[in-house]
């Protein structure tokens, strides 16, 4: 009993010093979030240009993504809101050591009025008490809005890779089977009811248990129930979850999570709109910074070619071209030559008889003549409607950002002074179609003097 109720006691003092730390942790978690935004932007950029994800797993790398960034601007705007509450609170206490009543006699208001401010007028005690509790539901709302997204990207990561497990077993079987496909209308069944229980459960959490109300279908929902929490990891802080909507109010509560997850999830679809004779998209009108190497942000990276210049001096042009994994498809399928190394993860790592060897993973090429001329067989550069024949390419890590490519000087002494256009095509392989196609990759406006 004294052991409970010391703890009982260390309790109560600490959630009576609480309002510190809540300051404290508020003020440096504003900080350190302002600071990330930019730098969680430069990793999905950095992942988006170095890998080549499938479909799947780059969709499930997005939304998870952007799930982080969205709980990021709700922790913001929440704490944001938390620190000016507490300012309030802070501003209330200095008030009370000050003047802690109402001094009417010095106001010398008509009897009316003071009577009525007498009446509706709550003291400084019961105010500060109020905002203490407001502030300390605010701040602990914010971080369960935060773990309510994290649970949304678990189950949406969750759903992909239970989906995903089908492909291998689909593509074993045959897509054409008939085994195959009665494997592949039980998948499509069982994620029909996947969904429909999780948006069941998601209405649910967001109206504050309006289902868990309906008596008749209790039992099946609990089962539901259970197993939801449990995907989506919720079941690690729905303490919080009903011990705060508990002290909200239920009304309150569905206002909140309405308002705050619609909110962010519909922020990105509206702008206010000024530059109303700007284009928002890129036409052939239109240029970039990143394509020009004294123009370029010292954040931006290359994302398909770079030039040193806007405006072209001399009679030779340099040129890069950044290697793009995506390509990788239509450079197995059109190359002769095989790389030595194999898309994936690769290890160094080698267990055999004589033992564990731990090795470099880097591998030494075979014929890197033969992988360049693979690499670059793909790429034609044209300028106006000039196509440039046997250019000599090399390999090369740019200086902008390290990004890997090749790079090349073409001859423009033949170009007459003024306005031209460098354009890079593509060959891409249609796998669907067993087809190459030539598609324009990026087009470069520069001026020669």
């Amino acid at each position: 009993m004294n052991t409970k109720h010391n703890i009982s006691d260390w309790l109560d003092k600490l959630q009576q010093e609480s309002w510190n730390l809540e300051l404290l942790i508020s003020g440096f978690s504003i900080f350190l979030l302002v600071q990330a935004q930019g730098q969680f932007g430069a990793v999905a950029t950095y992942v988006d240009v170095h890998f080549n994800f499938e479909p799947q797993i780059r969709g499930m790398f997005i939304t998870f993504w952007g799930i982080i960034i969205l709980s990021c601007y709700a922790l913001i705007f929440s704490l944001i809101f938390h620190i000016l509450i507490r300012g309030f609170w802070i501003g209330t206490i200095g008030l009370r050591s000050v003047q802690p009543k109402v001094d009417y006699q010095r106001l010398r208001y008509a009897p009316a009025f003071e009577q009525g401010l007498q009446a509706k007028l709550s003291s400084l005690d019961r105010m500060l008490i109020r905002l203490d509790q407001i502030s300390s539901a605010v701040f602990s709302f914010a971080f369960l809005l935060v773990f309510m997204l994290i649970s949304l990207a678990a189950w949406f990561i969750g759903l992909s890779l239970a989906i995903g497990l089908f492909d291998p077993v689909l593509e074993w079987l045959g897509d054409k089977s008939t085994l195959a496909k009665v494997i592949k209308i039980i998948a499509l069944v069982f994620v029909f009811i996947y969904l429909f229980m999780s948006l069941i459960y998601a209405l649910d959490t967001l109206f504050v248990g309006i289902i868990k109300k309906w008596k008749r279908t209790s039992r099946i929902y609990k089962w539901i129930y259970e197993l939801l929490t449990r995907t989506t990891l919720s079941i690690f802080y729905r303490s919080i979850y009903y011990h705060l909507v508990s002290y909200i109010g239920v009304w309150s509560s569905r206002f909140l999570f309405n308002f705050f997850i619609l909110g962010m999830v519909l922020f990105p679809f509206f702008r206010y709109e000024h530059e109303i004779f700007y284009p928002d998209f890129g036409t052939k009108n239109k240029t970039y910074t990143y394509y020009y190497d004294d123009m370029r942000p010292e954040e931006e990276i290359i994302w398909d070619a770079s030039i040193p210049s806007s405006v072209i001096k001399e009679n030779s042009l340099p040129l890069f071209i950044r290697y793009s994994p995506k390509r990788n498809e239509t450079l197995l399928h059109i190359c002769d030559y095989k790389p030595s190394k194999k898309q994936g993860l690769i290890s160094g790592i080698y267990i055999g008889k004589e033992g564990v060897n731990l090795n470099d993973p880097r591998k030494e090429e075979a014929s890197p003549d033969s992988l360049l001329n693979c690499l670059s067989s793909i790429y034609e550069v044209r300028i106006d409607d000039s196509l440039f024949q046997d250019i000599r390419y090399y390999y090369m890590a740019h200086f902008n950002q390290e990004e890997l490519g090749i790079y090349t000087v073409l001859d423009i002494k033949d170009f007459s002074r003024g306005h031209h256009s460098l354009s890079v095509d593509y060959k891409d392989w249609q796998e669907e179609k067993d087809t190459v196609l030539m598609k324009n990759w990026v087009s470069i406006p520069f001026w020669k003097e």
